[in-house]
C-alpha cells in the first residue's frame, strides 16, 4: 500500500495526475491496507451511541478515512515547514501512544518517521545552499501512514479500569490531527458553496491566509502547529467527557480559530 501511495505522489510530482486518477489509486492502496492487512476501524467506541461496526461499513468507512487523511496532508503541504513540522508532532504523539498500547512494531515505524522528519524540517525551512522539498510524494505518504496509525489506535479495546482508557477515544485521535482535517473541510466547503470543484486550486487555506496577512513561512507554520498542539492537549485533558460533546467543542474551537 505504501509503495502504491509513494508512486502516486511521484507521478503527480512529475506529470501532474488528474485528481480522479489519484483518488482511484489511493482507494486501491486503502483497500489493500484495510481489507487485506485488516487495519481498520471496527468500533466507534460509543460515539453517537455506536459500538461495534458491521464488517462492510467498517471496511468502507476505514477506506474513506484513509483517503481523506491522505489528501488532507497533501493539501497541508503548501509552505516550508508546515507539513513536516505538523508530522513531527503527530508521529511522535502516535508513536508514544502506540508504544504504551503495546504495538511495538508500529511504534518503531512512527518514531523512526519522527527522527527522519526532524532533519528534513531543518533543511526544508532553513536550507539555503542545500534545500529540500517534500512534494506530493512525501505528503501523500505521511497522510497514509497517519491514517494507518490512527486506525491501529482506534481498533484497540481498552478496559475502563486501565490507565490508558479514554471515554472519547475517537475524538482524542481526531484532535491530534485536527488542523489538517478542519482546514480541508473548511476549504472544500467554501469551494463547493462557490460552485467550484473541491479539488480546484486557490489561496483559501489557512497557511495562505496567514502569508497574505504578512507572516513568513516559518511564522505561519509555527502558528498553525502550535494551534494544533494546543487543541490536541485540550482534547486529551477532556478525554473522559461525553464524546459527542467533546466533538462539538473540538470542531467549534478549531473552526472559530480558522475563521478568525
Amino acid at each position: 500500500s505504501m509503495t502504491i501511495v509513494f508512486f502516486v505522489g511521484l507521478m503527480d510530482d512529475v506529470i501532474n495526475l488528474k485528481w480522479s486518477r489519484k483518488i482511484i489509486l489511493e482507494l486501491i492502496a486503502a483497500f489493500l491496507a484495510v481489507f487485506v492487512a485488516h487495519v481498520r476501524i471496527t468500533t466507534f467506541h460509543g460515539l453517537f451511541g455506536v459500538g461495534q461496526l458491521p464488517e462492510w461499513f467498517s471496511i468502507c468507512f476505514s477506506m474513506f478515512v484513509c483517503v481523506a487523511l491522505v489528501n488532507s496532508f497533501n493539501l497541508l503541504d503548501g509552505i516550508d515547514g508546515l507539513a513536516s513540522g505538523m508530522a513531527i508532532f503527530i508521529s511522535a504523539a502516535f508513536g508514544f501512544w502506540i508504544y504504551r498500547l503495546g504495538f511495538f512494531n508500529y511504534a518503531i515505524l512512527s518514531l523512526t518517521l519522527t527522527g527522519g522528519l526532524i532533519p528534513f524540517f531543518v533543511f526544508n525551512v532553513f536550507g539555503k545552499k542545500n534545500k529540500i522539498f517534500m512534494g506530493d510524494c512525501g505528503s501523500l505518504l505521511l497522510g497514509f501512514l497517519f491514517s494507518i496509525l490512527a486506525m491501529k489506535i482506534l481498533c484497540c479495546e481498552v478496559s475502563p479500569n486501565n490507565a490508558l482508557y479514554m471515554k472519547s477515544l475517537p475524538i482524542v485521535v481526531m484532535g491530534v490531527m485536527i488542523m489538517p482535517i478542519i482546514d480541508t473541510i473548511r476549504v472544500f466547503s467554501y469551494r463547493i458553496i462557490r460552485g467550484k470543484s473541491p479539488f480546484s486550486a486557490d489561496r483559501t487555506h489557512l497557511h495562505h491566509v496567514l502569508l497574505d496577512l504578512g507572516l513568513n513561512h516559518l511564522q505561519a507554520s509555527v502558528a498553525i502547529i502550535v494551534i494544533n498542539i494546543t487543541l490536541a492537549l485540550i482534547t486529551f485533558l477532556l478525554r473522559d467527557l461525553n464524546p459527542e460533546l467533546l466533538l462539538v467543542i473540538l470542531i467549534a474551537m478549531s473552526l472559530t480559530i480558522s475563521m478568525i
